[in-house]
């Protein structure tokens, strides 16, 4: 899927490189369009031949449906008895995932006994003699689910890697490949999967939960994926949280309620407001600190941005440092940090570090994360540094040893930055006693999910209240008035009904069985319809901005950033229509009836 605004930006920014004009744009856009290179799917979005050809071999290596018995009936029976401690769902959710299609989808939410279910299919799968693969998005999912399965589980990309080159476990009619996070995996990756299944005919089992974050790329493959699978079990019991509001606050946002659940944290004290971001993050650490005295080590701090997360990680370790938990002789050391940006990364022995790339020959994969137990400067003055892994192994070289070894070239800079805090991205999938959920800029319901639905036993919210203020402002008569923590309160709170869903050829396309078999896109167009360069002309002069340029942009700025507003005010027609939109915007809010939920 190609989003019309995204690839204008970069359509223009290329142009202007070039010193080349919107015109240039538009001719080439249409030219793109009538030689069938971008397919239009409406006036917002566009595709291309590969992408439809590879989502419609998706759906059809999907619907497979009443196939075969891969798990034998007598051994699923066992397994089930042996495993008294599942819950009435979960017994369903496994014996549906056990079932003849030969594509099985387990949608659960976040803390819903997912990974007690992959337990009960991996052994009634061993006791069928069936041969088990394990994949996930990411080598943090995929260490989990090695971990809960004893699957040698395996990151995609690299799967994928060793199939085209022939050094991959070979798939049969025996085999059974389990896929965790599922929700993150893009089209490509889930064409991949489902297609070399199919060939070998062999089972797949999909756990994920299309509530929690989305792939990186292009698309939502399970949203796709479970529309076209006749039947899919849901899990719904919240298990992992031990407060009992807090179990009832996951188990809405887990339905899409994320509004209710996150009013549920405000209304017990849960969530602080602070303005200014560095003053956010240090309430951060200072929450994360109060939260490990609590609990102990094992706290999480999720955000979404990584500027973020290289603040909060400095500011962590000061912490530490005072609390003795680290020691205080300091190594400067060069290192590319989560931003790709080569720093000099401060290194102690107590430090809690994350690899951002694999490196195979010390065991190590992308997010791994060790503890520094010592570091030496030899006397050629290499520095030496020893790590414990997660796993319990101790890894020793030189620093710039650790860098993973490229064809052609070699980089003596590691990926390796800081672990105290970490993207959403990162978090997903991992559980911890207590988490500490920052929100440094604008969120939305699946950020908010994710970072309040990893923790056992506590979990707090910061947010940085200074975009909350001037967002209140603007909606005021009189801007100059302090907006209350309230009104700032509601505006994180509308922000958290916002579910950014990532769309699909099939969304789009008139004959979807027609789509499906052929990957052709065949989509009705108005009488009236442009191309895109025509309707991208019209818009600009029906605007009467298209001229210049930095007029439009100021404008538009100026609603979101206060700076460029005290320079820039709004035309007064605009304020007029702003403050429209606002008191219908209030009055539909007013007469609309808002569930109550206890807690």
């Amino acid at each position: 899927m190609l989003d019309r605004q995204k690839l204008l930006e970069k359509a223009f920014v290329a142009a202007s490189l070039q010193g080349r004009g919107p015109d240039a744009v538009y001719a080439e856009l249409n030219t793109l369009e009538s030689s069938g290179t971008l397919l239009k799917l409406d006036v917002e979005h566009w595709t291309t031949p590969e992408i439809a050809q590879m989502e419609a071999a998706m759906l059809r290596a999907a619907d497979r449906p009443r196939e075969r018995d891969w798990v034998k009936p007598d051994c699923l029976e066992m397994t089930l008895t042996q495993a008294p401690h599942l819950g009435q769902e979960q017994v369903e959710a496994v014996r549906l995932a056990c079932s003849a299609d030969g594509v099985s989808l387990i949608e659960a939410g976040a803390g819903t006994g997912k990974t007690t279910i992959a337990e009960a299919i991996t052994m009634a799968a061993r006791q069928s003699n069936l041969q088990l693969v394990g994949l996930a998005p990411s080598w943090i999912a995929a260490d989990e689910l090695s971990a809960s399965t004893g699957i040698d589980g395996q990151a995609i990309a690299k799967w994928r890697h060793d199939l085209a080159i022939g050094t991959a476990v070979p798939l049969s009619s025996d085999t059974l490949i389990l896929v965790d996070e599922a929700g993150m995996i893009g089209t490509a990756d889930m064409s991949a999967i489902l297609s070399a299944a199919k060939e070998a005919g062999a089972k797949v089992i999909l756990l994920g939960d299309r509530r929690q974050l989305q792939s990186v790329s292009g698309a939502s493959a399970l949203v796709a994926v479970a529309d076209i699978l006749e039947r899919t079990a849901t899990l719904n019991g919240v298990r992992r949280q031990q407060v009992d509001w807090q179990r009832a606050a996951s188990t809405l946002m887990a339905r899409g309620e994320t509004e209710a659940g996150l009013r549920a944290y405000a209304r017990h004290g849960c969530i602080d407001l602070v303005s200014g971001e560095d003053a956010a993050r240090t309430a951060t650490v200072e929450k994360w600190s109060e939260l490990r005295h609590r609990l102990g080590d094992d706290v999480l701090i999720v955000t979404r941005r990584n500027i973020d997360v290289i603040a909060i990680n400095s500011q962590a370790r000061l912490a530490l440092r005072q609390e003795g938990k680290i020691a205080p002789d300091e190594f400067l050391l060069p290192s590319i940090g989560r931003d790709d940006k080569k720093r000099e990364m401060a290194i102690s022995v107590g430090d809690r570090v994350r690899f951002g790339e694999a490196i195979p020959r010390f065991g190590v994969r992308n997010g791994t994360v060790a503890l520094v137990q010592a570091i030496e400067e030899d006397v050629g003055a290499e520095t030496r540094i020893q790590l414990r892994l997660e796993n319990g192994e101790t890894i020793s070289s030189r620093w710039g040893d650790f860098v993973r070894p490229r064809l052609g070239r070699q980089s003596a800079v590691p990926k390796i930055s800081h672990a105290y805090a970490g993207t959403a991205y990162a978090a997903q999938g991992r559980t911890a006693a207590g988490t500490i959920f920052h929100v440094g800029g604008k969120t939305d319901a699946r950020d908010i999910y994710v970072g309040l639905t990893r923790h056992r036993q506590d979990a707090h919210a910061v947010v940085e209240s200074g975009r909350l203020d001037a967002a209140c402002r603007l909606r005021q008569d009189d801007g100059r008035i302090t907006p209350t923590s309230t009104a700032m309160l509601e505006r994180l709170f509308s922000e958290s009904r916002q579910y950014r869903e990532k769309a699909n050829v099939l969304d789009y396309v008139d004959g979807r069985n027609d789509f499906i078999a052929t990957g052709k896109v065949s989509v009705s167009e108005p009488d009236n319809c442009w191309s895109i360069g025509s309707a991208l002309r019209a818009s600009l002069q029906l605007s009467n901005l298209a001229r210049p340029f930095q007029t439009l942009w100021r404008i538009v700025s100026s609603v979101v950033s206060p700076e460029l507003k005290m320079r820039t005010p709004l035309p007064e027609h605009f304020r007029t229509l702003r403050q429209d939109i606002n008191q219908r915007h209030d009055a539909r809010e007013r007469d609309a009836r808002r569930p109550h939920y206890e807690f």
